[in-house]
């Protein structure tokens, strides 16, 4: 009888011991799965977050070129206007006549435009 509860008792204390190996790799595999989702998760975040700032860099690139092309009409007309005040109209250029023409749609340069023709 006596040696029937040692093997019991071995018997119990092997099936502790696998149960918790068996525990612990669950519980690693699961970390495991949670950080290369979380990691996975968090590269699909920053190539998101990559887009968005790769639309918002080619929407201010855009946004400069349409600036620079109204920055540059204007000094064009400031320019044109300086030689149509000092009276100088018939040193104006075919371009130069061309960029009045196609400002003389805007808002109070028609006046000027009739000045000059």
């Amino acid at each position: 009888m006596h040696a029937q509860h040692i093997i019991i008792l071995v018997g119990l204390a092997a099936c502790f011991l696998l149960l918790t190996v068996f525990i612990q790799r669950a519980i690693k595999r699961a970390l495991r799965r949670s950080y290369w989702a979380g990691k996975s998760a968090g590269i699909a975040d920053s190539s998101a977050r990559m887009d968005a700032l790769n639309a918002d860099i080619a929407m201010l690139a855009r946004d400069r070129e349409h600036l620079l092309l109204s920055i540059e009409k204007d000094l064009a007309i400031e320019h044109l206007k300086e030689q149509l005040s000092t009276g100088n109209t018939g040193s104006l250029t075919k371009a130069e006549l061309q960029v009045m023409s196609d400002t003389a749609i805007t808002p109070g340069l028609t006046e000027v435009y009739k000045e000059a023709a």
